[in-house]
């Protein structure tokens, strides 16, 4: 079968298709640490498939007549493992018309906010 070794690589998209088992007998796909996209552009482009690799991509989808295999595979994104830092300084730019603080507040908040 056909081995593609893109691992060293950043976003990558593999086309299968458009003919009819572009993508068959064990092809095996090694994506890299970007965004990785498989394309099946035809529904047995992608039939007997191999093995794909993804465990170092940022993200996985396949599009068309993907076979379960694959599918199953598919993972958005990483999510942000932690909030933003807030910025150490403030803005060299106030607003230069601020609103005036309230001159007396309530002793007791309300429950429900308004609009």
């Amino acid at each position: 079968g056909t081995t593609i070794l893109a691992s060293s690589s950043t976003h990558v998209t593999v086309y299968c298709g458009p003919a009819d088992d572009a993508c068959k007998d064990s092809i095996d796909i090694r994506f890299g640490t970007g965004d990785s996209v498989l394309e099946c552009l035809s529904n047995k482009a992608c039939i007997d498939f191999g093995s794909i690799n993804v465990q170092n991509s940022h993200s996985f989808t396949c599009s068309g007549s993907c076979p379960n295999s694959v599918s199953n595979q598919e993972f958005s994104a990483s999510p942000t493992r932690s909030p933003t830092s807030p910025t150490k300084s403030p803005t060299p730019a106030p607003t230069s018309n601020p609103t005036a603080p309230t001159k007396t507040p309530t002793a007791a908040p309300t429950f429900s906010p308004t609009k």
